[in-house]
């Protein structure tokens, strides 16, 4: 579902205000403006990215996000939005029952961590 997007354009939808970084997982890549207030554990992201009308970005989409972050902080900033932190970012994907991936906004590095007991920084995707 490829829309008429321009590469780091600001897109509105449903009073949610995002970045859009390209196509990823068969739909657009809209980054929400600003991380949740609060590291989470991923149970608690799930819940956080649902309540706001969002979801977790996927794996892909959030090296995707890696990939493009010096030109999304830009545009995040620009829109009054805020940049990555320097940690590392939940992923809606899962590598276990136990564990999820992860992204660290620093470096790249794709891992995975527990689930239920470790604390992370949240970035939403606008839900389509």
């Amino acid at each position: 579902m490829v829309q008429n997007y321009q590469m780091f354009e600001l897109v509105e939808k449903d009073d949610h205000r995002g970045i859009y970084i390209g196509e990823a997982d068969n739909g657009p890549v809209i980054v929400d403006l600003h991380d949740a207030s609060k590291t989470m554990t991923w149970d608690e992201a799930k819940e956080y990215a649902q309540k706001e009308g969002k979801r977790l970005p996927s794996q892909r989409e959030l090296m995707l996000m890696f990939a493009q972050q010096e030109k999304l902080n830009a545009a995040l900033e620009e829109h009054e939005g805020k940049a990555w932190e320097r940690g590392w970012y939940w992923s809606s994907s899962e590598y276990t029952n136990y564990g999820a991936w992860e992204v660290t906004a620093n470096n790249g590095l794709v891992g995975w961590h527990t689930k239920h007991y470790y604390t992370g920084y949240v970035r939403c995707v606008l839900a389509f």
